[in-house]
């Protein structure tokens, strides 16, 4: 799932939050799915290790895609008189 676009209803359900989540929402959920989720945390089981760097992947890529999301809502807000 890392590679290429996920749409942002996937984004927001990799992050647990629902659709429409303001910007801090995104960003306190992304963090704390980052902690849940380090690979640091698995370091004694290779086999969780690697689920947790996979999942760190996903969290990583849902977070850039809601950040750019929130960029252009935000701009187009700012285009309008």
């Amino acid at each position: 799932m890392v590679s290429g676009m996920i749409d942002l209803k996937r984004c927001y359900e990799i992050l647990e939050i629902k659709p429409g989540s303001t910007y801090e929402e995104a960003k306190l959920a992304f963090r704390d799915m980052v902690s849940i989720w380090h690979p640091d945390k698995f370091s004694h089981n290779s086999r969780l290790k690697e689920k947790a760097e996979e999942k760190l992947k996903d969290l990583n890529s849902a977070w850039e895609q809601l950040q750019a999301f929130f960029i252009q809502k935000e701009d187009a807000a700012a285009e309008q008189p």
